[in-house]
């Protein structure tokens, strides 16, 4: 489980709803991201952008993951 992501939303006030909608992604598409599933380096990049943080906050070992 993503724990950070979900940290990070719900202390942007946001629902998986709004949080898909922002980032231009649908809501079940943030709740497996939520869950576990690895997002691409563009989503990941877009979730963390709506909520105004550093991609590292949610992801620690973003760059190993996202090379390139």
């Amino acid at each position: 489980m993503n724990q950070s992501l979900q940290d990070a939303r719900r202390a942007k006030g946001l629902t998986q709803v709004e949080l898909g909608i922002r980032a231009d992604l649908n809501r079940s598409t943030v709740a497996q991201i939520e869950c576990g599933q690895r997002p691409s380096r563009r989503t990941a990049e877009r979730l963390a952008a709506v909520l105004d943080v550093d991609p590292v906050t949610i992801w620690p070992n973003f760059n190993e993951l996202w090379r390139g």
